[in-house]
């Protein structure tokens, strides 16, 4: 007689994977619209993407948690030892398939061996794409602050009695230009 795996446990983790690979999907799409918004420098439109990247972060994260408690309490049930990554669940699937005698859990376990590896070859295809937007929207922040604080200093030169020398500025330059703070 062959091991009993909990279907709804499997059922649920194969939920999530599949979730979390539509949310990579998602984040796919937006990275690469945050990427048009930079090239136009439309700099709301960044904004809007960046609170969504953030929802879809949030929800990632969300669903790696229940996954990681899953593995857990599967791996406990296994061996007793603690297990969390993605890795463990590939071995916990694999031990339990050799183990399996029903034919229908088997192909239970191995719709969730399918997900799990597509959600990891997902994640390793979107990663670079993330890494190379991390740097570009620090690049685009790090270029807005300097671009401020330029026009800030800017306005307060042409604003003020005396110039960066220390001689008086003659009081007819008076600028047109205001910066909020």
């Amino acid at each position: 007689m062959g091991i009993a795996i909990d279907h709804k446990k499997i059922s649920n983790l194969t939920f999530l994977c599949q979730r979390i690979e539509s949310f990579l999907d998602h984040l796919a799409e937006v990275l690469a619209l945050e990427m048009d918004a930079i090239k136009r420098s439309d700099l709301q439109k960044v904004e809007e993407i960046t609170i969504e990247k953030l929802r879809i972060g949030n929800q990632i994260i969300e669903d790696s948690e229940k996954i990681e408690y899953l593995i857990q309490q599967m791996s406990s049930q296994d061996s007793g030892e603690i297990a969390s990554g993605i890795t463990d669940l590939l071995r916990i699937i694999d031990s339990r398939m050799i183990e399996l005698s029903d034919e229908a859990a088997r192909e239970v376990l191995d719709t969730l061996k399918m997900s799990v590896k597509i959600l990891v070859e997902k994640r390793k295809l979107l990663q670079p794409k993330i890494e190379g937007n991390i740097y570009l929207t620090q690049k685009l922040l790090q270029n807005h602050r300097e671009t401020q604080v330029f026009w800030q200093s800017l306005v307060a030169e042409s604003e003020s009695v005396y110039g960066k020398s220390g001689k008086p500025v003659a009081s007819g330059n008076k600028s047109l230009l205001t910066v909020r703070t």
